[in-house]
């Protein structure tokens, strides 16, 4: 069994060793600790042997948690790749072995959407660039005095909060230059299990952005402010209706803004 030897030097009155209530006071002396149970013994040649449960002095991790799980403040550093299920890891670990977050965002393009039956939107069109035969499609939304509308019908991811709001950015272009102003909104249904169709979409949330100089260059708007999805409780596997649209009584471009997709965010 290994030794542990402590001296204590001087004249005064003694070492105090205690354990579980019990003190022993020995002669300032030397003292040898020798692990395995708390037990005070003199030896008669001025030495105490001191027998400490567990092994010697250094203690387990497990002995030290049941006297508390506070590190204030501290690091536990140097730890070694986790091997079982229960084995703690380190935060490069993490970063080097777990996947990126899972994707926070819903893509309607202009090509996957549909005018509304009523008051809708033209297209979705087709166009192809001069030089680059770049091939696109776009919903068209016309100046004028009404507002135009576009649909999508999609399904609520895995990962869709219980917030059950998002937010919108809208990608789009117009024909010619200037730099007036296009207000684009957008709302949202969601549909459960057995439930009616016929339902209202949810208050709408509206962005005003801003033409550039430039004809056909792409525009990508700011984000709405964060817009509610109608529906009971819209969670993850729910069918989900947005409709989108261009407002142009209450913007000043007076030409059509070309939507080629909408960036929704949760």
């Amino acid at each position: 069994m290994a030794k542990y030897p402590i001296y204590a030097e001087g004249s005064g009155p003694g070492v105090e060793v205690a354990d579980e209530g019990v003190t022993v006071l020995v002669p300032a002396v030397k003292m040898n600790f020798t692990g395995g149970g708390v037990q005070a013994t003199d030896n008669g040649d001025g030495s105490v042997d001191i027998n400490i449960a567990g092994g010697g002095l250094t203690p387990t991790l497990a002995q030290v948690m049941a006297q508390g799980s506070d590190a204030d403040g501290g690091a536990i550093t140097n730890l070694a790749d986790p091997t079982d299920a229960q084995d703690a890891a380190t935060k490069q670990y993490v970063l080097d072995t777990v996947p990126a977050a899972a994707p926070t965002k819903i893509v309607l393009s202009g090509a996957g959407g549909w005018p509304s039956a009523t008051d809708g939107c033209a297209g979705p069109t087709a166009a192809e660039t001069t030089t680059n035969k770049l091939n696109v499609k776009t919903l068209d939304f016309a100046d004028g005095a009404a507002v135009l509308f576009a649909e999508w019908t999609a399904v609520l991811p895995a990962n869709f909060p219980t917030s059950g709001t998002i937010t919108a950015k809208f990608i789009w272009s117009a024909p010619g230059t200037g730099t007036e102003t296009v207000l684009w909104g957008i709302a949202a249904r969601a549909f459960g299990n057995d439930v009616a169709l016929d339902a209202a979409f949810g208050t709408p949330q509206e962005i005003e952005d801003a033409h550039t100089a430039t004809a056909g260059n792409i525009l990508i708007s700011g984000a709405t402010p964060a817009c509610t999805i109608a529906g009971t409780t819209p969670t993850a596997g729910q069918m989900v209706q947005f409709r989108v649209y261009r407002d142009p009584t209450g913007d000043t471009l007076a030409q059509t803004a070309s939507l080629y997709a909408v960036e929704v965010s949760y």
